[in-house]
């Protein structure tokens, strides 16, 4: 699904304030400057409506070490206000400005999609004339961005109700310690549990088999075979293990929930911690934290749901 909504842009011709009219232009330029082209020629606005944006592209070869340029011109077509197609009204002369620009292909940068007319158009300056074509469209100009934190920022500056959008869904672990500080690693294979934002794997209060409320050991480790072999000892020591998917409680409520459990049963003497114990349920709590300190995705409201579920069926 489209993250990114082009209608935040205004229209390149349209009544709005002064400023604001070559957005998408200044998008586009912004745009390969993240991807590492070299901008020759920036648009500017005039009785021919202004020239188009020139880039220039360093190839370097896998083979050959030598460095590659290839000169484009670039045409910006901003028309997702619409909806329609760029057609090859909206793109005359090509050839004769790629030509007169003196460059080595066209790239088409455009909020639609181009017409099947104007596509083969584009695609005979390949066959007929061996010069480099390249269209970006809404999907395609966001793929990129996507992936680097330079990117996600372009999005946040000329698109910031699609950003704000996206960080609901793709929350960021906020950065609240020094590095090294309240790490989660499993307990029996040494694996970083907390990784891209998220975590995977259990927690494990163990406690006396003849005295539930008494924990002995708080431990944590991966799902399946760290979990077997971390706690398959625990009933020759007389010992049980009390666990939970550590995700379960990385949501915002779910882990407030999780806390305020803990401080209860503390509080009513239903679990009473030894001190290593006591150690490593705090050095837990606080790993979450950064998890869980902005706004709930859609999955995590889901999780809630079912932690919800599940505390008033028990």
């Amino acid at each position: 699904m489209a993250i990114i909504n082009f209608k935040e842009i205004p229209e390149a011709h349209g009544n709005g304030e002064n400023g604001l009219r070559d957005t998408f232009e200044l998008f586009a330029e912004n745009f390969f400057l993240h991807l590492g082209f070299k901008i020759l020629a920036s648009p500017s606005r005039g009785a021919d409506n202004g020239k188009d944006l020139i880039v220039e592209e360093s190839i370097q070869g896998k083979l050959d070490v030598s460095e590659q340029k290839v000169k484009w011109l670039v045409s910006c077509k901003h028309k997702a206000h619409t909806g329609n197609s760029v057609t090859p009204d909206d793109e005359k002369l090509l050839l004769e400005k790629i030509k007169a620009h003196d460059c080595d292909g066209f790239i088409g940068f455009y909020s639609t999609l181009p017409s099947s007319g104007l596509s083969n158009i584009i695609a005979g300056l390949t066959g007929n004339w061996k010069l480099k074509t390249k269209i970006f469209n809404a999907e395609n100009i966001e793929t990129p961005l996507l992936q680097s934190r330079s990117g996600i920022e372009l999005i946040e500056r000329f698109f910031p109700e699609s950003f704000s959008k996206w960080r609901t869904e793709n929350p960021e672990r906020a950065k609240l310690f020094k590095n090294g500080e309240f790490e989660l690693k499993c307990m029996y294979c040494d694996e970083d549990l907390i990784r891209n934002n998220s975590v995977k794997g259990n927690y494990y209060l163990i406690a006396d088999l003849n005295d539930f409320k008494n924990i002995v050991e708080v431990r944590w480790s991966c799902n399946g075979k760290c979990d077997d072999q971390l706690n398959k000892r625990n009933h020759q020591k007389n010992l049980t293990e009390l666990w939970d998917h550590i995700e379960c409680k990385a949501t915002p409520i779910t882990y407030l929930m999780f806390v305020m459990e803990i401080i209860n049963k503390m509080q009513n003497k239903s679990y009473v911690f030894s001190d290593d114990a006591f150690k490593n349920i705090r050095h837990l709590i606080c790993a979450i934290y950064p998890l869980v300190s902005r706004n709930m995705t859609t999955k995590e409201q889901d999780i809630l749901e079912r932690e919800l579920m599940m505390r008033s069926i028990g």
